[in-house]
């Protein structure tokens, strides 16, 4: 593949101050910005799947099938490169047919995702659908006190985690208005 494959990705690839590459449909690397090779320390020789802590391995793989049948996805992983383990890291792509490539971004988040056996397929499903996605997600129990809550929430509401939890729902102000 030509290193220029259209001038808009070219250009985007090139504005885009975090970590982006270029996978082809099989998830190997095509392109990858200087950010990524500064940052995170990969090449195109880099086997993306390789670099992936063991027991993320199936979100990579979910998340790279999600690419190809839905044109987009998210997911949050640990990276295993040069000795050294990057926790968290929010990765989002997005499939662009026409030129059949995958344009991924990478982005460190402050939280840390739990390196922990769940004890079933369902809590995983939810870890997973929480911790990726692009809106931000609140949780209350019974009483309406903030139990919990995502990235994507703590970023539109402009306020830490700790700041959020245990407050009322309806105290937070400008959240319903």
């Amino acid at each position: 593949m030509t290193s220029s494959i259209n001038p808009t990705l070219d250009y985007l690839f090139k504005e885009i101050k975090d970590p982006l590459t270029i996978l082809d449909t099989n998830g190997k690397i095509v392109r990858v910005n200087n950010p990524a090779k500064e940052i995170l320390r990969i090449d195109q020789s880099t086997d993306m799947e390789s670099i992936v802590e063991a027991s993320f391995k199936a979100d990579w793989q979910h998340f790279i099938h999600e690419l190809k049948i839905e044109k987009h996805a998210a997911c949050v992983l640990n990276l295993h490169i040069n000795q050294t383990i990057i926790k968290g890291i929010r990765i989002t792509g997005f499939h662009y047919t026409k030129f059949n490539v995958m344009m991924v971004r990478f982005e460190q988040i402050t939280a840390v995702v739990p390196n922990v056996n769940l004890a079933n397929e369902s809590e995983k499903k939810f870890n997973r659908v929480f911790n990726c996605s692009t809106n931000g997600i609140i949780l209350t129990d019974n009483n309406g006190t903030i139990v919990e809550v995502n990235n994507q929430a703590e970023e539109f509401m402009q306020m830490p985690k700790k700041d959020i939890l245990g407050k009322k729902i309806e105290n937070i102000n400008g959240l319903f208005s």
